[in-house]
C-alpha cells in the first residue's frame, strides 16, 4: 500500500511514453523498466547480445567503437566475408544526414529568423520537420528569439513543477507533480538536445508543438493534473 503514491505519480510519465506515437519511446521506456526490475545477471545480457548479434546494422557499430578499421576482425577473416557483410547493412544509411540538416536549419535562422513559413529546410530537405525536429524548423523561422522562448516555457513548467513539490502538503501531490513534470520537461530537453546534435535521434516528439495527437491529448492530461494539484495546495 505505501507504494501505490509512488505509482500513481509515475504513472503519468509511463502513459506519456506509451502513448506517443514513435515506437523507439516504448521500447526505452521497456528497456529502462525491466533494467530496474530484473537484478544484474546473465538473463538478462544475453537477450540483448542476440539482437545486436541478429543485425548486422547494430553488430556493425558496436564494432565502429572498438575496431573502426577492421584490422582485427581482418586477423581472424581474412577473405573479408564478414566486413562485406557487416558493411552491405549500412549502404543507403546516412546517420549524419538529419542532424546536419537540422544544423543548417538552426544556423541558418540566425537570431531573428527568416520568418514565419519562410523556411526551406522543412521543404523535403529536414525529415520529419513537422514532428521530432520541429524545434529546428522554429529556429530557422523565428530565429535565436523564438527558440529562446520555446525553451523558456518549459523552463516556467519546470519551475512551478519544482514549486509545487515543495510546497504540497501530501505526499501524493508532492510526487504527482515531480512525475509530470520530469516527464515533460526531460522529454523536451531531450528533443532539443537531438536537433542541436547533442544526442542521437530516437524520435522524442516536443511536447505541444510537435505534430501528433496521441502525444499532445498525453501531454494536456499531465498538465491538467499538474494544474489540479496545484489548485488542491492553493
Amino acid at each position: 500500500m505505501a507504494m501505490l503514491p509512488s505509482a500513481a505519480a509515475i504513472a503519468p510519465a509511463r502513459s506519456m511514453y506509451f502513448f506517443s506515437r514513435p515506437a523507439t519511446q516504448k521500447t526505452i521506456t521497456a528497456v529502462i523498466t525491466g533494467t530496474i526490475a530484473v537484478p544484474k545477471s546473465a538473463t538478462t545480457t544475453t537477450p540483448a547480445s542476440i539482437a545486436i548479434i541478429s543485425s548486422p546494422y547494430r553488430l556493425n557499430r558496436v564494432i565502429g567503437y572498438v575496431d573502426k578499421d577492421y584490422t582485427k576482425i581482418e586477423m581472424i577473416d581474412t577473405h573479408g566475408r564478414l566486413r562485406a557483410w557487416l558493411e552491405q547493412s549500412t549502404k543507403g544509411r546516412d546517420t549524419t544526414y538529419q542532424p546536419l540538416q537540422s544544423k543548417i536549419a538552426v544556423g541558418t535562422g540566425g537570431v531573428l529568423g527568416v520568418g514565419l513559413t519562410q523556411g526551406k529546410q522543412k521543404l523535403m530537405f529536414l525529415p520529419e520537420a513537422d514532428s521530432d525536429f520541429i524545434y529546428a524548423t522554429i529556429g530557422e523561422e523565428l530565429g535565436l528569439w523564438g527558440a529562446t522562448a520555446v525553451l523558456a516555457g518549459f523552463l516556467v513548467i519546470l519551475w512551478r513543477g519544482v514549486r509545487l513539490f515543495v510546497l504540497a502538503r501530501d505526499d501524493f501531490g508532492k510526487y504527482l507533480a515531480l512525475g509530470v513534470t520530469v516527464a515533460i520537461v526531460v522529454q523536451a530537453f531531450i528533443n532539443i538536445s537531438v536537433v542541436l546534435d547533442m544526442g542521437p535521434t530516437k524520435g522524442f516528439p516536443l511536447p505541444m508543438i510537435s505534430l501528433g495527437g496521441s502525444s499532445l491529448l498525453s501531454t494536456l492530461t499531465c498538465l491538467g493534473m499538474l494544474l489540479s494539484v496545484s489548485e488542491h495546495e492553493g
